[in-house]
């Protein structure tokens, strides 16, 4: 080999080392580049991961603080809870212990005894102005009415006081004028009493007393209109659909008699009948006693400032703000009144201390009802059936005229 050839062959042997060492280090940082890429992308991911765990690690801990907090007000709540119904537990054995029943005694027994006998009489239905009115009694002309209101009510009076049909009520005052030496006195057939009882007027009138003031207590009652017997139902189980109608019952405290009544559906709210049967008739209502169904606003509203509002608020009640832009209604200080003594002195002394209590002649006077009546309605239309339950509320008031029992309290 000549020395040119082994110039060449060194020169080549050269470049190649010098080819290979420089691919050798673009490798190499190539390499390096690529691991500083992964170091970088694994300290993010790691950067990210922390950050994570953190955001789960405080909602974690935000939500266990949350639930230890709500834990600590259920437990608070029911302590308060427990201890609410222990004091009252307290109060009631306190006063089951204290309370000691009172004694009554009439003083006017014999009296009494002949006021309920008057009750059954059918003469102190029948007075001069009803006989006179009989007897003007002309010959029926076709399109007019024939009887007056006045007989018409007084044969439904005998209906309702003595439970008998129409057709016995025909009867029985056929019987009762030929007694009477009536016996030439038109007698209304049962068929003309019931198409009557629809559209007939039986006026109700408010009593004041000697300051021209009326005390009121209102509640009410059911009245059934059909179903079966409760005995059927407990035996056997019912298979008919039951319906009951609400009477609503306004009495006068002081003298227990009936000043307004309503029939309504079994689905009427009793403060939207309470709105309905005072309105209007206020101005001379001292106080108005009722249970916790008329604490409406509605309610306290018909009545206002002036009428003593004896009712009770509901154990949630809360007092009623009065701010410069939302002023307290005048007719919502009594209720505010309520609240804020019941909460110092408790519900039942609360009671005692306002007369709540004498809103019980209210039950007395449903009670008085349905012994005299029954629990049921004889009508079947619901205008015979608001006529029925006006004149049935007539006759209890005329049992009161007659005469009540005069109760004094014993040692």
């Amino acid at each position: 080999m000549t020395l040119k050839s082994k110039k060449k062959v060194a020169s080549e042997v050269s470049a190649v080392s010098v080819s290979a060492s420089s691919a050798e280090i673009r490798a190499s940082s190539r390499a390096e580049k690529k691991l500083a890429r992964a170091e970088a992308k694994i300290a993010k991911m790691l950067a990210r991961a922390e950050k994570r765990a953190e955001k789960i690690v405080a909602r974690a801990n935000t939500k266990a603080r949350k639930i230890m907090e709500a834990a600590e007000k259920r437990k608070l709540a029911q302590a308060q809870k427990a201890q609410k119904k222990a004091e009252k537990a307290k109060n009631v054995a306190e006063a089951v212990v204290v309370k000691e029943k009172k004694q009554y005694k009439v003083r006017n027994w014999a009296e009494y005894n002949e006021s309920l006998r008057k009750r059954g009489e059918i003469g102190i239905y029948l007075s001069p102005e009803l006989l006179a009115a009989w007897r003007a009694v002309k010959k029926k002309v076709v399109g007019e009415r024939q009887y007056p209101d006045c007989i018409i009510e007084m044969c439904l009076i005998v209906h309702s006081l003595y439970r008998l049909a129409l057709r016995q009520v025909q009867g029985f005052v056929r019987d009762l004028l030929q007694k009477m030496g009536y016996g030439n006195l038109p007698v209304p057939d049962y068929s003309t009493i019931c198409r009557r009882q629809a559209d007939i007027f039986v006026g109700q009138s408010l009593d004041y007393d000697e300051n021209g003031e009326i005390h009121i207590a209102l509640d009410s009652t059911g009245l059934k209109v059909y179903g079966e017997g409760e005995w059927k139902v407990r035996q056997h189980g019912y298979s008919k659909h039951r319906t009951w109608m609400k009477l609503h019952i306004a009495i006068d405290t002081q003298t227990q008699k009936i000043v307004v009544a309503k029939l309504t559906t079994n689905s009427v709210h009793d403060g939207t009948v309470a709105v309905d049967l005072l309105t209007g008739k206020t101005e001379q209502i001292a106080s108005f006693r009722g249970d916790g169904a008329y604490d409406g606003f509605e309610v306290r509203k018909m009545l206002g400032e002036s009428i003593t509002q004896i009712i009770p608020p509901p154990e949630n009640a809360v007092i009623q703000s009065d701010t410069e832009n939302n002023p307290l209604p005048p007719h919502l200080k009594q209720r505010n009144e309520a609240v804020d003594s019941i909460a110092a002195t408790g519900r039942a002394e609360w009671k005692k201390d306002v007369g709540y209590h004498i809103r019980s002649l209210n039950e007395v006077v449903m009670f008085r009802y349905k012994s005299t009546f029954g629990d049921r309605l004889q009508a079947r239309k619901f205008e015979n059936q608001v006529t029925e339950v006006l004149l049935k509320c007539k006759v209890l008031n005329v049992f009161v005229e007659t005469g009540m029992p005069v109760s004094v309290l014993t040692a």
